[in-house]
This record gives C-alpha cells, sequence and structure tokens, in this order.
C-alpha cells in the first residue's frame, strides 16, 4: 500500500507542476491575444480557450491524485477480532455468553 500512496502523490505532484507551466504558457498566448486585439490589427491570434480547459482538467485530476496520495495510510493492518479469555483456565469464551448480564444466586 505503502507504493500505491507514493505513486499517486508522485504522479499528482508532477500533474500540478505540468498544470502550472500550462497555466504561463496560456498567460503568455492570453497576452498576446489581448495586445493583437487593442492594436486593431486584423491578424488572428491563438485561442486560448482549449489550453484552459485542458490546464484546468490537468490540474483537477493531478490534484486529486495526490490528495489521495496524502491521505492513504502507510499500511493496512488487518482487522483483529478479540475472543474473550477465561482468566483462569485460558479457554476461548464464546461471545454472546459474555455479554449477559451474571446471574444472582440467592
Amino acid at each position: 500500500m505503502k507504493f500505491l500512496k507514493w505513486l499517486f502523490f508522485l504522479v499528482g505532484l508532477v500533474g500540478l507542476i505540468v498544470a502550472g507551466f500550462l497555466l504561463f504558457k496560456n498567460y503568455i498566448d492570453i497576452r498576446q491575444l489581448h495586445g493583437i486585439a487593442y492594436a486593431n490589427k486584423s491578424a488572428e491570434g491563438p485561442n486560448p480557450n482549449r489550453d484552459v480547459m485542458v490546464t484546468v482538467g490537468i490540474a483537477a485530476a493531478s490534484g486529486l491524485l495526490a490528495g489521495v496520495g496524502i491521505a492513504l495510510p502507510r499500511r493496512l493492518r488487518p482487522k483483529t477480532v478479540e475472543v474473550p479469555v477465561d482468566r483462569v483456565s485460558g479457554e476461548r469464551l464464546d461471545p454472546a455468553e459474555v455479554a449477559k448480564p451474571p446471574v444472582e444466586q440467592a
């Protein structure tokens, strides 16, 4: 389980780094598009809509993977079932008998 935890965390971290790079690239593309629009040029600039959506998807998926990687336990412990044992004889007791209240004898 430890391997899976680290794998999710590292893939998520790499995805966040890629999303940061794409965010910077989209920032530059949008600045160029604004420059073209303000200069009233007829040339078309890059349309950043698709790139922005891809960046959002990568950031969301990698953030989820990194969060799952952080939240996973380091190792899974098997559930232990405690069986009541008689202190005198050392024999295992029936759990149903242990749950019953003792009967008072008069």
